[in-house]
């Protein structure tokens, strides 16, 4: 039925609608706003006339008994499911929300730091420290020397970086009880005028020593290992515990 809202109030107030119409025209009234307001003008319209006439007219039709009482009671039910829904949207909406966020990727920019005073303090780092170590066990262990840096740490493997800094070697090589002594080759880098000797090696768990080899026949010792052991042919080898 093409009706406007008001031609469908108008309708059902006045007797023309038949029982199926008659029921559908209460539900469109209880979920229209619009139609309940002017349900709630009309009928104080005529409550407000049947008080002023001394004789109603028989031919007008009464609303029926408990209109207005079952209206307003489906009216309070849509408001309520209606208002349950947004809540339920509201909430579906902010954890979707929350998860784009979460999930959406995001660009990271890496901005070039490299100022004297940076440049500087590595070349003191590296200056001081032929092999670096960044513990990453119990910080209140206290390490009496940074001799090694940890890559990467793993249950039974760790990758350990080691670092030595000099100038006049052709070439810098690392062995140990972890490479059955056969020397393994550090890659020459050029910081701020000065050269360090650098390799990222992995070593099992434990005790292991090691020496720096350089230009493939002298042995040098770690000076800054936290401890060292005489390997019986005159030299000191430095001793690491992973």
């Amino acid at each position: 039925m093409s009706l406007n809202n008001e031609d469908w109030l108008q309708r059902y107030l006045d007797g023309e609608l038949s029982g199926e119409e008659e029921r559908q025209a209460l539900h469109a009234i209880a979920e229209d706003p619009e139609l309940r307001d002017l349900l709630k003008f009309d009928l104080h319209l005529r409550q407000h006339l049947a008080s002023e006439s001394p004789a109603p007219d028989k031919s007008e039709r009464a609303l029926p008994a408990g209109f207005a009482d079952s209206v307003m009671q489906a009216i309070d039910r849509k408001e309520t499911a209606r208002s349950a829904s947004t809540r339920e949207e509201k909430e579906t909406a902010n954890i979707r929300s929350i998860g784009q966020r979460l999930w959406q990727p995001r660009p990271i920019m890496l901005r070039p730091v490299w100022s004297a005073g940076i440049a500087a303090a590595l070349l003191i780092l590296f200056v001081l420290t032929p092999v670096m170590f960044l513990s990453l066990q119990d910080e209140a262990e206290p390490a009496p020397m940074p001799v090694r840096q940890i890559v990467e740490e793993r249950h039974d493997r760790v990758l350990m970086r080691f670092v030595y800094v000099d100038r006049d070697a052709e070439s810098v090589s690392v062995a140990g009880d972890f490479s059955d002594w056969e020397p393994i080759a550090l890659t020459r880098q050029n910081i701020n005028g000065d050269v360090a000797w650098t390799g990222i090696i992995p070593l099992e768990r434990g005790q292991h020593r090691y020496m720096f080899l350089k230009d493939g026949e002298r042995w040098a010792t770690d000076p800054l290992a936290g401890r060292y052991i005489d390997d019986g042919f005159g030299n000191r080898n430095a001793v690491i515990n992973l």
